[in-house]
């Protein structure tokens, strides 16, 4: 699982900066994506561009990039993980990307109560922040004897 996890990493590096150049590339400076998850189901709920362009919804279609994908073969008794290069739309991009990103820190976030979040890409600045929330039930435990 670690090496895995290196892979991951190494993918989500790679895919920032491919997202952030195709970003550029279709002057798109600010781009929010939400998602939300729960009871096992979990998806992007919303890509918006704030500045309202008339050719910025078209153009998350219609720019496309190589995107890395950890793939894993089983040989000699373990695991193997390598990147795979695949072209997808900006817009397939950015959604796969939030959902990798928010995986990587919060694996199974969409599970139960489940999780929401936000992330911001200013391509102006270089910068991608990514602010979730996981929700869960309190309990409390009791213990009594006669």
């Amino acid at each position: 699982m670690l090496f895995h996890n290196s892979q991951a990493m190494t993918a989500l590096s790679t895919n920032r900066q491919r997202v952030l150049n195709a970003l550029q590339a279709v002057e798109i400076n600010e781009v929010i994506i939400r998602y939300r998850g729960s009871s096992d189901e979990g998806d992007i709920t919303e890509i918006v561009i704030p500045s309202h362009d008339d050719q910025s919804p078209s153009a998350l279609q219609d720019q496309l990039l190589a995107f890395s994908f950890v793939r894993g073969t089983y040989r000699y008794g373990a695991y193997h993980y390598f990147l795979v290069d695949k072209p997808l739309s900006l817009e397939e991009a950015l959604r796969v990307f939030t959902i990798m990103w928010v995986d990587l820190h919060h694996a199974g976030w969409e599970n139960n109560q489940g999780g929401e979040g936000v992330m911001t890409i200013n391509s102006l600045n270089d910068q991608f922040l990514l602010v979730h929330t996981d929700y869960s039930i309190p309990s409390n435990d009791y213990r009594y004897c006669l």
